[in-house]
C-alpha cells in the first residue's frame, strides 16, 4: 500500500468516505501501478485486455505466458541434456564414432544382400507367370516383372558399390579416420573440462539484447527528431513526416546495431576459439598434468583489449 498524499482534492487521507476509494498500488519508476483492479475500473480493463488479446502481437504474449512453465522447464531440461551428452561424448566418444562406422558398413551390407533377395524372389515370380497368364495378358506381366528387375538391379548395383567403396575408404584411410575419431574424443573431453565455456554464449547473447534495448531508445529518440502528427486511420496513432538528415541519421543507427550484434557474435566465437587453443596447448604428455586447462579468462581479455 502506498502512502497517501494529501492534494486540493483528497485534504484528509483518513476520510471515512475514501475508505471504499484506496486501493492497493506499487512504485515502480515513480509510476503506480494497481495491484488490484476496482469493481469499475473492471469493464474497460476487460476491454482493453480482450484488445491486446485478438491483436496479433498480444497473441503472442498470451501464448507466451501460457507456455511459460513449459518454456521454463524446457530451458532447465536443455541444459540438464546438454550436460548429460558433453559427459556421454566424454567417456564413450571413441566407442560410439566406432559403433557408427561399423552400422554404416552393416547397414550398406544388409542393403545389398536385401535388394539381392527381391531380385532372386522375382526371379521366381516370372517364373510362375506362365502358369497363372496365357496371351496379352501373360506379355504385360512379364513385362512389368521385367521392369522391376531392372530397379532391382540398379539399386543392387549401387548399393553393392557404395558397400565397396565404403569399405576400401576405411582400409585405405584408416589412420585418417582414426585421428577424425581421436579429434571427437577431444574435443567431448575440453568441453567436458570446460563446462563454463557454455556460458560465454549466453553472456554475449545477454550484451547484445542490452544492446538492442539501449539502440531501440536512442532509436525513438532519432525518431521524435521528424514532424509527429495524429494518424487519422489509428486511434491514439502518430505518423512521421521523415526529414532527410533524420532517415540518414536512421540508416546510420541501423548498420551500427547491426555492427554491434555482429561484434558480440564474433566476440563469443573468438573467446571459444582462444579457450580451445589453449586447452590444446596446455595439454601434452609432458605437461602436469597431460590434460591441461582452457584459459576463457584470456579469451575474454584478448577480444575487448588486443
Amino acid at each position: 500500500m502506498l502512502d497517501c498524499k494529501t492534494t486540493a482534492a483528497v485534504p484528509d487521507c483518513n476520510a471515512e468516505e475514501l475508505a471504499g476509494e484506496m486501493i492497493e498500488m506499487v512504485n515502480i519508476l515513480n509510476v503506480c501501478i494497481p495491484t488490484t483492479i476496482p469493481d469499475d475500473a473492471r469493464p474497460t480493463f476487460d476491454a482493453i485486455a480482450g484488445i491486446l488479446a485478438s491483436s496479433p502481437a498480444g497473441g503472442v504474449v498470451a501464448d507466451l505466458s501460457a507456455a511459460s512453465k513449459a518454456i521454463k522447464t524446457s530451458i532447465v531440461l536443455g541444459f540438464v541434456y546438454c550436460l548429460a551428452f558433453i559427459y556421454l561424448m566424454s567417456w564413450f566418444a571413441e566407442t560410439l564414432a566406432w559403433i557408427c562406422v561399423l552400422l554404416v558398413q552393416l547397414t550398406l551390407i544388409g542393403g545389398t544382400a536385401a535388394l539381392y533377395m527381391l531380385y532372386d524372389a522375382e526371379l521366381e515370380v516370372e517364373a510362375a507367370l506362365s502358369g497363372q497368364f496365357e496371351g496379352d495378358a501373360l506379355t504385360i506381366k512379364e513385362e512389368e516383372s521385367q521392369e522391376k528387375q531392372m530397379y532391382l538391379m540398379i539399386g543392387l548395383g549401387v548399393v553393392g558399390l557404395l558397400c565397396l567403396a565404403f569399405i576400401c575408404c576405411i582400409a585405405c584411410n584408416f589412420d585418417s579416420l582414426k585421428k577424425a575419431i581421436d579429434v571427437i574424443d577431444a574435443a567431448a573431453d575440453f568441453l567436458a573440462g570446460t563446462k563454463r565455456i557454455l556460458f560465454v554464449p549466453g553472456i554475449f547473447f545477454s550484451c547484445s539484447l542490452f544492446a538492442i534495448s539501449v539502440w531501440m531508445g536512442a532509436m525513438a529518440c532519432v525518431l521524435s527528431l521528424n514532424d509527429i502528427y495524429p494518424s487519422e486511420v489509428i486511434p491514439q496513432g502518430r505518423e512521421l513526416d521523415w526529414k532527410n538528415e533524420v532517415r540518414y541519421m536512421a540508416f546510420y543507427m541501423l548498420f551500427g546495431i547491426l555492427w554491434i550484434t555482429a561484434f558480440f557474435e564474433y566476440c563469443s566465437t573468438f573467446v571459444i576459439m582462444v579457450s580451445a587453443s589453449t586447452y590444446y596447448f596446455n595439454s601434452g604428455p609432458d605437461k602436469d598434468p597431460a590434460e591441461g586447462s582452457a584459459e576463457v579468462g584470456a579469451g575474454f581479455k584478448y577480444a575487448f583489449i588486443h
